[in-house]
Parts: structure tokens; sequence; C-alpha cells
């Protein structure tokens, strides 16, 4: 009896014991596989890892890069702008210098306008002289005194009158044409810098031209400053020297037939 209890406790102590061992068999099982799966779950971790040291390398680099790149950016646009400001200053200063010279050359035209003014006056004159003389008129004085007694002392008066009323008009028209000259030769020479001036101040900065007054023969006549220019000043001056020199051809041509000295000394005068 005691014997088939202690073999009946042994079995059941077996089975238990088999029981267990298979309990942990199972549980070894289950650990194994967790192990597994933490095995490989540190291996995703260390690609993952990499791939994202390497992501940060990448960034890094990039960072770098756009760093370099603001720089070279910012020492390029540092002298640019340098650059830039001291082509403004330049700039500024020969603006004023031009309006210097535009200013400059507005009072050489006026000085040159009031000269051609009193030189078409003077021309005028003479004209009007020359047109009287060849018309064989007198002046109004001499047609008011009466006639003297003496013809002789008449006709050498008269001579005389003549002489000197021609020695007038030939230093009139010496002294005009000398004039007209010299007027030709300063707007000769000022052509290119007046067409220069009027280009820079188109293209830097326009003004509004003041209006300059000619003194001229007809004293309605008003000329605008930016008129001005050798191609408006130069053909007038021609066509008063064109003018001029034939007045002097028609007076010598009358001077040789009724005073060859005067026709002379005219010639004289002229060359």
């Amino acid at each position: 009896m005691r014997l088939s209890e202690l073999l009946e406790e042994k079995s059941l102590q077996e089975a238990e014991s088999k029981n267990q061992l298979t309990k942990l068999l199972k549980d070894k099982e289950v650990a194994l596989q967790r192990v597994r799966d933490l095995e490989r779950t540190l291996e995703d971790l260390k690609e993952e890892c990499a791939y994202l040291q390497g992501e940060y390398t990448s960034a890094q680099d990039a960072c770098s890069n756009i760093s370099d790149e603001y720089k070279t950016n910012l020492t390029t646009i540092s002298q640019r702008v340098n650059e830039l400001t001291t082509e403004r200053n330049q700039l500024h200063e020969q603006l004023v210098q031009a309006n210097q010279e535009n200013t400059a050359l507005k009072e050489h035209c006026e000085q040159i306008s009031h000269e051609l003014g009193v030189t078409k006056e003077m021309y005028e004159q003479a004209k009007l002289k020359a047109t009287g003389f060849a018309n064989g008129l007198p002046d109004t004085e001499d047609s008011n005194k009466e006639p003297t007694c003496d013809e002789e002392v008449l006709v050498e008066s008269s001579k005389s009158e003549a002489n000197e009323y021609i020695s007038d008009s030939i230093r009139d028209f010496h002294q005009a044409l000398e004039l007209i000259r010299i007027l030709d030769a300063k707007i000769s020479a000022l052509a290119p810098t007046t067409d220069l001036d009027f280009a820079t101040s188109e293209e830097v900065k326009p003004e509004e031209p003041s209006g300059v007054t000619a003194c001229s023969a007809n004293p309605s006549a008003v000329v605008d400053a930016s008129s001005l220019s050798s191609s408006s000043i130069e053909p007038l001056v021609k066509r008063i020297v064109r003018h001029n020199e034939a007045a002097m051809t028609s007076l010598h041509a009358y001077l040789r037939q009724v005073n060859p000295l005067a026709a002379a000394e005219l010639i004289n005068k002229i060359c």
C-alpha cells in the first residue's frame, strides 16, 4: 500500500515535472523569439542610425556650402555697392561740371548774340549810308542849306563832304566785316563744344532753356538760348558776310567811277 502510494506520487511528480519542463521549453522558445526580434530591431536601428548619420553629414556639408556662398555673395554685393557709390559720385561731379560748362556756354552765347546784334546794327547803318550815297541822296541838313554864289567853293565843299562820307562808310564797312569775321571764327571754334554740351544735357539732366533777346536790327526778334548753336548762327553770319562783301564790291565799283582814290583806299582796307 505504501509502495503504491509512492509510485503514484512519483508518477504525479514526473507528470508535473514534464509539464514544467514543457512550459520552460515554451518560455525558452518565446524568449529566443524575442531575442531574435530584438536582434532584428537592433540591426534596423543600426541601419537607421547610419542613414541618419549620413543625412546629418550631408546636411552639414550643404549648410557649410550655403554659408560659404552667402559670404561670397555678400562680399560681391559689398564690392558692387562700393563701385556704384564711386560711379555715382563721379557722375555727380561730371553733372556739376557739365552744368557749370552749360552756364558758361549760355553766357558765351548771350555775349555772341549781343555782339551779333551790334554787328547787324552796324551793318544796317553802313548799308543805309552806302545806299543813300549810291542813289546820290544828300543829307537832310545839306538839302536845307541855301546855295552859295561861288560854285567852285560849293564843288570843293561837296567833294570834301563826299570824301568824308566815303571815309566813314569805308570805316563802318571795315569794322563790321572784321567783327563778323571774328564772330565767325568764334562760332567755328565753339561748334563742337556746343553740340557736346547740348547732347550731355539731354542725356543727364534736361534743363529749361532761358530766352535770350538778340539785339538785331529788328527789335521784335527773340532768340531762344537753346537755338544759339553753330547750326543756326553760322548761316546767318555767313549770309551777313556775303551781303557785306557784295555791298563792298558795289561801293568799290561806284567809287572807281567817282573817286578812284577812295576806291583804292577801300581795296587796301579790305585786303
